[in-house]
């Protein structure tokens, strides 16, 4: 097997993810098996590589042609990295960053929360291609990223532009006041003007004090005032595909301002692996982002599959673009007419690269516990749990996203069934149906007690929590025991929320207490390390792309409300020369790169 550029064509080295000459995502090749073995597929992905020692067997009805379905993607580092002319042009969940070639220089970032528009030009592809076909020439696209600019400084001018209006007309009131004695037609308008004045006085005090406590509004105010200015960046012409690649990058970008929407998909029965554009991704029931892929960027549409051994598989278009909704799938799976042996064990080998999702759930403070068809629900204290065998956690949904809880009734029998709405947070326009196993209890009357308690209980819960985001999920201690192959792969089993505990263990290893902080909202600090002589605010950047200065800066800033002594960056991959330049400098902060992490984790948790 061997690894080439997706675009160019390049060969790529052991370990390389992407080009270096032109910035492309990698693409393995596989050789065609010996003759007379039965066919075996290879995965490889930042280093972790797995097999499936068996082909679908041709023909049959439903069968699961699984020869193009990847394992997972690693925790998500970047959204996406290309080369452009100017440098390497990153796009995290925060920022496009533009790097120099060898990612060494941090050239320009521009936040999220600033982009105003993402496009791909001044003229559109369909008068491009006319043109083209027309002269034979070519006019030149290039990625278009509008963003605002100078929006504290012309919040302010207005502020002061409101409160000078405002002393216009008291300086006008006060020189009118005693004016008012004799009521001739002309002293009448000289009142209906007064009567004016006071009016628009009583707006003008009603918009400055908005502008002083509102922040809602002042946000608003903000993004209106704001000037605008274009960026452009252009990619070299040696990229294969250029509108392809241009039109991935407005995509992603518009994704991220838009908001990523999900997926939840849930099939009858349970525990059937989703496959999203060819990649394996969870299995149901789940809930999962609309992910970014190049066919979803290009086409539109996410393409869902759903495999369980024994059961036909199924297939759902998604629609991709950044302003659609969140999307329910749910789905009666229907049995092979004839047993598919070679597909059940393709299935199997898939079943093999989901996400580790065991959990523990002694710690989840259980306060009550139904029985459905395959899988159990637990009511947490702060969050909702759909749990399969062997502690295997199918959902975990906080009580904060629900915005409605509704008994599903039949006629001389009762509740049948619980329908759950949610309507907030990163779970907005989803839903979710709970029915009890009948089996599992005594009688009829047992059931609709149940369901009366889950009625309550969760009425109570989504009234009182003012949770808005899953957090990660509570796994067991031996979860976080790492191995040598851990560190090989980057850790690639890893969510970002779980590694930030990783390297809480880390320090726990190494004598501190330490606590997790959640919430995007963090201000640069994921983990707090405390002794009795000093405290240690730690940011976790599980990346495939350098840090840069503003990331460092922005943990530097923290020590200051956790009134800290030090701070610690620490990252998978490594830092740009502004990064290390600010540690040269004197500033208490200390720079871990992914030599340095691997170094300490080999140290302190690697089992002997």
């Amino acid at each position: 097997m061997m690894a080439f550029c997706v675009k160019c064509g390049n060969v790529l080295k052991e370990g390389d993810n992407f080009c270096h000459k032109c910035g492309s995502r990698r693409e393995d090749r596989y050789t065609a098996p010996d003759p007379g073995q039965q066919p075996t597929r290879t995965y490889e992905y930042d280093g972790q590589t797995s097999r499936s020692d068996a082909s679908p067997a041709a023909g049959r009805e439903g069968a699961a042609d699984l020869g193009d379905v990847m394992p997972p993607d690693a925790a998500p580092a970047v959204d996406r990295k290309t080369r452009f002319l100017d440098g390497m042009l990153v796009l995290t969940h925060e920022d496009v960053v533009l790097y120099s070639g060898d990612e060494q220089l941090e050239m320009k970032r521009i936040p999220l929360a600033s982009i105003e528009s993402c496009s791909g030009g001044a003229i559109s592809r369909m008068v491009m291609r006319a043109m083209d076909a027309g002269t034979g020439g070519r006019m030149s696209r290039s990625l278009i990223i509008k963003k605002r600019v100078n929006q504290e400084e012309n919040f302010a001018e207005y502020l002061n532009e409101v409160e000078a209006r405002m002393t216009r007309i008291n300086s006008k009131l006060k020189g009118r006041r005693g004016r008012m004695r004799d009521f001739n037609s002309r002293q009448r308008g000289s009142r209906r003007q007064t009567r004016e004045l006071y009016t628009e006085l009583s707006k003008l005090e009603a918009e400055a004090e908005r502008l002083r406590v509102d922040p809602d509004y002042i946000r608003l105010v903000k993004l209106e005032k704001a000037d605008t200015k274009k960026e452009s960046f252009k990619l070299p012409p040696e990229v294969g595909n250029l509108d392809e690649e241009y039109d991935i990058w407005i995509h992603a970008i518009n994704r991220r301002l838009e908001g990523i929407k999900k997926i939840r998909v849930a099939t009858v029965p349970p525990d059937a692996v989703v496959v999203v554009d060819g990649r394996v991704r969870d299995s149901t029931p789940c809930i999962i982002d609309k992910p970014l892929t190049d066919e979803s960027a290009i086409r539109h549409k996410h393409r869902v599959e759903v495999f369980l051994e024994g059961y036909k598989r199924k297939k759902v278009m998604v629609d991709a673009r950044p302003k659609s909704d969140s999307k329910n799938i749910d789905l009666k799976l229907s049995r092979l007419a004839t047993p598919d042996a070679a597909a059940d064990i393709r299935i199997r080998s898939m079943r093999q690269l989901l996400p580790d999702r065991a959990i523990d759930i002694g710690r989840y403070d259980v306060e009550y516990e139904a029985i459905c068809d395959s899988y159990r629900v637990f009511l947490g204290s702060d969050v909702l749990l759909l749990v399969g065998a062997d502690s295997k956690c199918l959902l975990e949904v906080p009580y904060g996203a629900i915005s409605q809880v509704k008994p599903k009734k039949k006629f001389m029998k009762g509740i049948v069934g619980i329908d759950i709405s949610y309507g907030k947070g990163d779970f907005s326009d989803l839903s979710l149906y709970i029915e009890l196993d009948a089996s599992a209890y005594d009688n009829a009357r047992e059931i609709s007690h149940r369901y009366e308690v889950l009625l309550e209980r969760l009425n109570a819960k989504m009234e009182g929590s003012y949770v808005r985001v899953s957090g990660p999920l509570r796994r067991s201690d031996g979860y976080y025991s790492i191995t040598e192959e851990d560190i090989a792969d980057g850790f690639r089993r890893f969510d970002p929320y779980s590694f930030e505990k990783l390297v809480a263990r880390l320090f726990n290893a190494m004598g501190y207490e330490t606590e997790v902080t959640r919430g995007s909202n963090d201000m640069g600090v994921d983990v707090i390390a405390r002794t009795s002589t000093e405290v240690i605010v730690i940011q976790v950047k599980k990346w495939n792309a350098n840090v840069g200065g503003p990331d460092v800066h922005k943990t530097l800033g923290s020590m200051v409300s956790q009134k800290a002594d030090r701070a610690i960056v620490v990252t998978t991959s490594d830092f740009t020369n502004q990064a290390y330049q600010i540690r040269r400098s004197g500033k208490h902060v200390e720079l871990w790169n992914g030599k340095r992490l691997n170094a300490e984790m080999r140290k302190h948790l690697v089992a002997r």
